[in-house]
């Protein structure tokens, strides 16, 4: 899957989230992942659909911030840094 642009920029930015997503409270952990798609002019439902094509495949999928947190940092940024 090729991505490029906006979308790249807000997958670039999901990896930073997710870096640190063991050190952040619930709140600014939701907020930072609606942050990624906002800051880089995408619409949320956009973004999550092109999150999850990225992680799984699939266009939907279950709550982002908790399908995360199932798969684990190290797998997240496995399947993220290929992008």
């Amino acid at each position: 899957m090729e991505i490029e642009g906006a979308e790249l920029a807000a997958i670039h930015a999901l990896r930073e989230v997710v870096k640190e997503m063991n050190t952040l409270d619930e709140q600014t952990y939701t907020t930072r992942l609606y942050d990624a798609a906002k800051d880089n002019g995408l619409e949320t439902g956009d973004f999550f659909k092109l999150v999850y094509r990225v992680l799984i495949g699939r266009s939907h999928g279950p709550k982002l911030a908790s399908f995360l947190e199932t798969i684990g940092r190290e797998k997240a940024l496995e399947i993220l840094s290929r992008y």
